[in-house]
């Protein structure tokens, strides 16, 4: 009995359609593999693969802006912990300074403080140090990674647009389209050599990738050896020609230029020294700028140092701090300073 429905069912189900073999080469010679019911293109496969090394640098990305963000954060809170242990430190002298000379314990109380202090200082100035050195690294990885993950986009983008490019040459290329119609005849209609759902799937989160990568050439001028390049600072109307300065940690401004953009230093704003490229050691105020706009970009919360009004002739500097959140290219033949804005959202 059983042997009988299984040879009733063979007789009964449709046999395969028998392919005819030039249209079947035809369409293999154009990149794709033919199957009784479809047409896939051979690359495929390796597409999917790409767009998934582009989810790891996606992840790889992620994880490097959030190291650099928690060591900003930590440096920010040591850099507030150093000014509250300064003013600590002023009280203590102001104390020592009125305290009585015959006070002998006081005046032991308050340098045992102060030594105290001294210490605390050194080593939190140690541990900016470190985590200063440890950004560096994490920036340096960070844009080795985002050079890759662009990588990765172009190389998936180029595939993409082969095999996009091979189907619709199915229904433009007289001897494809006759061969496409042959297989779907021979087939009876069942023969498809339409891009499947996956694949455009995998076209339209490709596109999203893309459309996130924000790219420019700045146009500037040469000073001498350096490129120079209008930005638009805080709440400045007019742009202001500063100096590309990849070595400068920090966007430097001199007194006139911060105060005509509108820059206020706070009473509190920790003072440092810097070293200038003439030799000049200056003292400086750290401060964070509302926005820092260049060409198409613009970065808010930057931090930068307002220079003393002594060196009012110093040129203004786009440090790292503004250069730092991007991709970035200095082409001095050019003259052109090229951004890209490698925008990465977690994957929901």
């Amino acid at each position: 009995m059983i042997v009988l429905l299984i040879f009733l069912c063979a007789i009964l189900s449709d046999p395969p359609a028998e392919l005819p073999a030039d249209a079947v080469a035809t369409l293999t010679e154009a990149g794709f593999r033919v199957t009784s019911d479809r047409a896939t293109h051979s690359d495929e496969a390796a597409l999917a693969r790409q767009l998934r090394d582009v989810g790891k640098q996606k992840r790889e990305l992620l994880d490097l802006r959030r190291a650099i963000d928690e060591l900003e954060r930590n440096q920010f809170q040591t850099r507030q912990a150093i000014l509250g242990l300064r003013q600590q430190q002023l009280r203590l002298n102001l104390q020592l300074a009125n305290i009585a000379p015959q006070d002998i314990t006081g005046n032991n109380r308050i340098v045992a403080g102060l030594r105290a202090l001294d210490q605390q200082m050194a080593l939190m100035a140690e541990q900016m140090r470190l985590a200063a050195a440890q950004r560096e690294d994490a920036r340096t990885a960070l844009i080795s990674s985002e050079d890759k993950y662009l990588e990765a986009i172009a190389e998936a983008q180029k595939l993409a647009d082969a095999i996009r490019s091979a189907y619709q040459s199915l229904s433009e290329d007289e001897a494809r389209k006759s061969a496409v119609l042959s297989i779907w005849e021979a087939t009876e209609r069942r023969f498809s050599a339409a891009p499947t759902v996956g694949l455009k799937r995998q076209f339209e989160n490709l596109r999203k990738l893309s459309e996130a990568l924000v790219a420019e050439k700045v146009q500037g001028r040469s000073s001498g050896n350096t490129l120079v390049v209008p930005v638009k600072l805080a709440d400045a109307d007019a742009p202001v020609e500063m100096v590309v300065d990849s070595g400068a940690s920090l966007v430097s401004l001199p007194a006139p230029i911060a105060q005509a953009a509108g820059v206020e230093i706070p009473p509190d704003a920790e003072e440092i020294v810097l070293s200038l490229a003439d030799g000049r050691r200056i003292p400086a105020r750290l401060v964070r700028l509302s926005r820092v706009r260049v060409g198409p970009f613009e970065a808010n919360d930057v931090e930068a140092v307002v220079l003393s009004p002594e060196v009012s002739d110093a040129p203004p500097l786009l440090g790292m701090s503004f250069l730092g959140r991007y991709n970035f290219r200095i082409n001095a033949a050019e003259k052109t300073l090229s951004l890209v804005d490698v925008v990465v959202e977690p994957s929901k």
